[in-house]
């Protein structure tokens, strides 16, 4: 879309990034077959509730409680008090959990019950994962001075003008403003406090990404917020966790001094403050702690390098991220990618020299997050999603190239018996649990679980792979200390086997082709990399030993090569190395962990228990000042309601239920308000209720003997509305319209007939989808094509009706990938009949309720009529992209980017793209891309001539946003 050209719509963006995905995002767990009542059970302790899953209720005390004494703990450490009460959610929702412990919103926080893609979840890994979402809460929502004075007034902001995120500037906690690594610095202090287990897949990964960059440690300046460099948001954390952990070892006992000098510091400005603690200069300090830990990672290097390092051909080009690879025959493999720039998602068929030959299957029929490739003991390839976006537990698929079976089992990781009739997998059961099952036809093409494997208490299991005869089957056990590789047979999973056990992690096993033995990839030596596991006894056997880690390493059909994904500087890639055992394995061991500093766990008061349905506790939330206190209504025109008022926001913790009521002035002194109430409880259906009175100017609407005239208009009015996940919305409501001419200028009766005046009473509906990704290195959206169809239908009182139909299309087209270009176009078309009214009809130019904004470079309302037409085409590319950051603060210069365009619109009388004259532009814009904490900036200017009308020139400075996740 056209970068917004008001700080306004600026703000209006923001609130979308923020309020909007925290209040979907909250209320979406109700998706789940068991809660759509919306209802969850709420532990309540001092200063943080935790609400969790309806049912799962004695399942998860134990878990609550640790976490409420964690929280505790951290607000006896900190000075400053936190300010309101933290709320965690535990939810099934896989992919708001990490949606939201990464960036979290406010001091609302989840943590995803369902496992890590990366390796098995369970009910241990849900309190290091609470731990660390309700610290990053305390750490980051203290606001002390008279500063937090003010936020204890004003409450949570929820902006909606530049006056609006003015005042959410006084009151907004300053670490919520910080680099991500900073945030990551503290919580690994945490974590060491509270003798949280680090090590993980992700944490090794980390270990990585220092270990590459080793040669750019010492330079600050590469201590950026740009985590996206690497696949998994790795960078920022691992820098994090670096810092944190060198801090925390020169000063254990002062870092939550630290922490406490960085919440006093004013939001968007980092710049340390741990002088005021260590005596030392914070970039100081960051450049003596970055230069260590580049000296440590260089001898781990020429540890590895001592073995004989092995390095793999690059198969995947620079920016695609890899997930899961399999092979289809001796010569193709089957990899799940996602492009950068470009395809997107997608699972892609590659000749073993790295040519992309076909897509095997859109990753999108495979589900919403967890998916799941592989070749089956029965040579087929297969794929296992489980949906979690929108169907939460209630949906799985496992599909074949040749077939779909269907389940409403919840299963992961599926592995097909020889004759493709069972599987084995592993199934998400309530609570953060997961079992390992036996699959299997119960009647007809109906599946269901014909066993079940017995898993020892303190162990998640993870990753089943079926033996080549299908009559064993192995899988991985997680404990909190290791990892461990089983064997069992099947059917029944008797005869339990275990065939190897390390600290740290394993991933990916599966079975050489003559079934004599495993091949897993292991973490034991610090570094990931591919070892072969005989079942006879033997000890394990090294595969490979890279500088990076290998993630996945799957046998050719034939048992000669190696598919491994791997790592170098430019991120993950796919690779092929000889299956072949090394003369000299990896010997570097990682170095044990420090000892935790762990404090006792703080005695709590008993614990309240109570009913989480969003009804009984809604209250005050906050008070936002603002320049449109009412809603502009469906009906009325863009953006030209002005005045000022405040607007009260009430809700629940979670946000099912939310409320506003706002109150002020709008144009031409006229009294404005709105109430309306927001119901997320059946969500992903939305219900809400409003009722409204605005006023607004319509810009030289009324067509009189001279030109033309504004227009100023009442309405009042109410509507109802119910929306399924924002593609489908549907509206009643009535609303009484009165109008005035401009102060400045008497028109007669005839011109006032022009608009409409009474009450009117309408049905809206909306249907829109977006197909368009959009990844962080982009301008704009992805290749893909976004629609939206708007209709209304109007009864004016008596036989008076009217209807209006407008639908838009735009489609973005990557022409150059590598370098960023892209071809966008966009076309728009509107129909309206019935009895006519300057309300109902269509604009070129200028601002009234139904201008198309695809025509730039008109001011002034051009035509008016009852259709409209228009396209635009542009393209836009890149002219330098510097990528550079200012230092350790929240700014990143991405790049400056050039677009040419041309636009045309007209109205007529007969039909959309009918009779009426066209007006035309041609111009171009210049812009830069800068990233503000999460926040997407594009400021620039555009220069646009207009080809027909007054054939002016018309230049137009911008302030665009959009998000930067």
């Amino acid at each position: 879309m056209r970068h917004l050209a008001t700080s306004m719509q600026v703000i209006r963006q923001l609130r979308r990034t923020l309020l909007v995905p925290a209040m979907l995002a909250s209320g979406a767990y109700a998706a789940s077959e068991e809660s759509w009542s919306a209802t969850d059970v709420v532990f309540c302790g001092p200063g943080v509730q935790i609400y969790v899953p309806h049912g799962q209720a004695e399942q998860l005390r134990p878990t609550a409680e640790r976490l409420m004494a964690a929280w505790v703990q951290l607000d006896r450490q900190l000075r400053t008090p936190m300010t309101g009460c933290a709320v965690l959610q535990l939810t099934d929702r896989d992919d708001l959990g990490r949606m939201t412990e990464d960036g979290g919103f406010g001091r609302l926080g989840m943590v995803g019950l369902a496992a890590d893609p990366l390796g098995p979840g369970g009910p241990r890994q849900i309190d290091a994962r609470g731990r660390r979402a309700l610290a990053r809460i305390g750490l980051t929502q203290r606001i002390p001075g008279w500063r937090g004075g003010l936020a204890r007034i004003l409450g949570e902001q929820m902006p909606n003008d530049v006056l609006g995120f003015a005042s959410m500037l006084l009151v907004l906690p300053a670490a919520d403003s910080f680099p991500p690594w900073w945030t990551e610095a503290l919580l690994a202090w945490y974590a060491r406090h509270a003798g949280e287990p680090v090590d993980s897949p992700y944490r090794t990964l980390g270990r990585t990404v220092l270990r590459l960059e080793a040669e750019a440690m010492a330079d600050p300046a590469q201590w950026r917020t740009d985590a996206h460099t690497w696949p998994y948001d790795l960078r920022a954390s691992a820098y994090g966790w670096a810092y944190g952990e060198a801090l925390a070892e020169r000063y254990p006992m002062q870092m939550a001094a630290m922490a406490d000098a960085h919440a006093g510091r004013v939001p968007f400005w980092f710049a340390g403050a741990p002088e005021q603690v260590a005596g030392r200069d914070h970039r100081a300090l960051l450049a003596d702690i970055a230069a260590e830990i580049a000296d440590a990672q260089r001898r781990d290097v020429a540890a590895i390098r001592s073995a004989g390092v092995q390095s793999a051909t690059r198969l995947t080009p620079v920016g695609v991220e890899l997930a899961e690879v399999a092979w289809q025959d001796n010569d193709v493999l089957v990899v799940r990618e996602n492009e950068v720039f470009g395809a997107g998602s997608r699972i892609v068929r590659r000749h073993h020299d790295g040519q992309l030959l076909t897509n095997w299957l859109s990753a999108a029929p495979l589900g919403d997050v967890a998916c799941d490739i592989r070749r089956g003991a029965d040579g087929r390839l297969l794929g296992t999603a489980t949906g979690m976006a929108l169907h939460g537990r209630s949906r799985s698929s496992i599909c074949r190239a040749d077939a779909t079976v269907l389940s409403s089992l919840r299963v992961r990781q599926a592995d097909a018996a020889p004759d493709g009739a069972a599987f084995v997998a592993i199934q998400l059961c309530p609570g953060g649990s997961q079992q390992l099952v036996h699959i299997s036809k119960q009647d007809g093409n109906q599946y269901g679980i014909s066993s079940t494997a017995a898993i020892p208490d303190d162990a998640t299991p993870w990753a089943p792979s079926m033996r080549p005869d299908g009559q064993a089957v192995v899988w991985i056990e997680r404990t909190a200390t290791s990892s461990r590789v089983v064997q069992a047979a099947i059917p029944g999973f008797g005869g339990r086997q275990v065939l190897w056990e390390v600290p740290g992690a394993m991933l990916h096993p599966c079975y050489v082709p003559d079934g004599s033995a495993v091949i897993i990839c292991s973490d034991n030596t610090g570094i990931f990399n591919a070892w072969r596991v005989p079942l006879d006894g033997q000890p394990p056997e090294a595969l490979t030993n890279t500088l990076g880690s290998v993630m996945a390493c799957v046998p050719s059909p034939d048992g000669s090569t190696l598919a491994i994904i791997d790592f170098d500087r430019d991120g993950a890639y796919l690779g092929l190395l000889p299956a072949s055992t090394r003369a000299n394995p990896p010997q570097l061991r990682p170095q044990p962990a420090p000892q935790a500093q762990r404090a006792a766990d703080a005695r709590l008061p008993p614990v309240d228990i109570g009913r989480g349905d969003g009804l009984h506790d809604i209250g005050y939330r906050g008070l936002v000042p603002t320049t449109s206190a009412s809603s502009q209504g469906e009906g009325g025109p863009v953006g030209t309601s002005q005045g000022l008022g405040l607007q009260a926001h009430f809700g629940d913790p979670v946000f099912r239920s939310h409320a506003v009521i706002g109150a002020g002035t709008g144009a031409s002194d006229q009294i404005v308000g709105i109430v309306r109430y927001e119901s997320f409880h059946l969500s992903p259906v939305q219900l809400a209720a409003e009722a409204h009175r605005h006023s607004d100017v319509y810009d030289e609407l009324i067509a009189t003997g001279s030109g033309r005239s504004d227009y100023a208009e009442t309405v009042a009015g109410g509507r109802m509305e119910v929306s399924f996940v924002g593609m489908v919305g549907l509206a009643v409501g009535m609303d009484r319209r009165r109008g005035v001419a401009d102060a400045n200028t008497a028109l007669t009766d005839q011109e006032m007939d022009q608009t409409f005046q009474g009450n009117e009473r309408y049905a809206d509906l909306h249907l829109g989808i977006d197909t368009r990704p959009m990844y962080p290195l982009s301008i704009a959206p992805e290749t893909g094509i976004a629609c939206a169809i708007d209709a209304r239908h109007s009864g004016l009182g008596g036989d008076l009706q009217r209807n209006r139909v407008i639908a838009q299309v735009e489609g973005t087209w990557s022409t150059w990938p590598e370098q960023g270009h892209q071809l966008v176009g966009r076309i728009v078309g509107g129909w309206s009949d019935g009895d006519a009214s300057l309300q109902g009809a269509f604009a070129v130019g200028g601002k009234t309720q139904n201008t198309t904004t695809i025509l730039r470079g008109y001011r002034e309302v051009q035509a008016v009529d009852d259709h409209l037409g228009g396209w635009s085409l542009a393209y836009r590319l890149p002219l330098w992209r510097p990528q550079f950051g200012s230092g350790t603060q929240p700014w990143y210069l991405r790049q400056f980017v050039l677009e040419g365009f041309v636009d045309a619109a007209q109205t007529s009388s007969d039909h959309a793209f009918g009779n009426g004259p066209w007006y035309r532009s041609v111009g171009g814009q210049f812009s830069a891309d800068i990233d503000l904490w999460i926040m997407r900036l594009s400021p620039g200017i555009s220069v646009a001539r207009q080809l027909d009308g007054e054939e002016r020139w018309q230049v137009e400075f911008m302030l665009g946003s959009g998000a930067s996740f």
